[in-house]
Formats: structure tokens, C-alpha cells, sequence
């Protein structure tokens, strides 16, 4: 019985979708509007992202930033890194059926034993009707 009502569900969630001009199936783009490399409150953590640069091209996103390591967190890596042009590909979002979700990620990596804060950083972005 519960599965006929989840189908039933699904078919009426479907049928707004679709005849309201709502439709999730329509072509859909993932926008980034905003990269943070390291979060208010939090400026003297030990890696920390500057120089942020997101392009999307063909729903593949380059980004090329810094990578700031303060302090040996891990065998000789204290220093600055660049990424230039690194890609990542954005149509797995648009595998999820929706549109105009507005998301706003805050990514936190600690360290495994101590718990200390080693990096923060947060993403803005939608999932957009092209």
C-alpha cells in the first residue's frame, strides 16, 4: 500500500512539473556566484584558498586559485600551491530534478586526531534554467 501512494505521489509531483511550465526536465545550468577560500572568524587557520577564479565553459568549470598552507600540517607542504585551469565537471548537479535550488555550501576539514580546524571554505551556487 505504501508503494502505491509513493507512485501516486511521484505521478502528481510529475504532473505540476510538467504543465505548470515548471518542468525539472528542461535544459538546466549549474552557476557558481560565489567561492570563498576561507571563512569569517576563522582567518588564521592553516590552509586557506586566495586568488579564486571560477569560468564555466560548456558546463565544465575552471578554476585556478592558491592554495595557502601556514603551517607543516603534513611533511614539508608549508608554502603557497597555484591551480591553474583545474576543471570540474558540473552536469552531475544537473542530474538532480529541480530547478532554482539556491545552495550555499560550507566545506570544514579537521584534522582526524586533534580536531583542530585545518581548512574552511563556502560555495554559493544554483541550479538554473538555461
Amino acid at each position: 500500500m505504501r508503494s502505491a501512494w509513493l507512485s501516486l505521489l511521484l505521478q502528481f509531483w510529475l504532473f505540476i512539473q510538467i504543465y505548470s511550465g515548471r518542468s525539472s526536465f528542461r535544459p538546466k545550468t549549474v552557476r557558481i556566484y560565489q567561492f570563498k577560500g576561507i571563512c569569517p572568524g576563522h582567518e588564521d587557520i592553516p590552509v586557506y584558498y586566495s586568488d579564486i577564479e571560477v569560468v564555466n565553459i560548456n558546463r565544465t568549470f575552471r578554476v585556478s586559485l592558491k592554495a595557502n598552507i601556514r603551517s607543516d600540517i603534513n611533511n614539508d607542504m608549508k608554502g603557497v600551491y597555484e591551480f591553474k585551469n583545474s576543471t570540474f565537471d558540473g552536469s552531475a548537479f544537473n542530474r538532480f530534478p529541480v530547478l532554482n535550488w539556491y545552495w550555499k555550501v560550507l566545506v570544514n576539514i579537521k584534522d582526524e586526531i586533534t580536531d583542530e580546524l585545518l581548512q574552511c571554505a563556502t560555495l554559493e551556487g544554483q541550479i538554473a534554467p538555461i
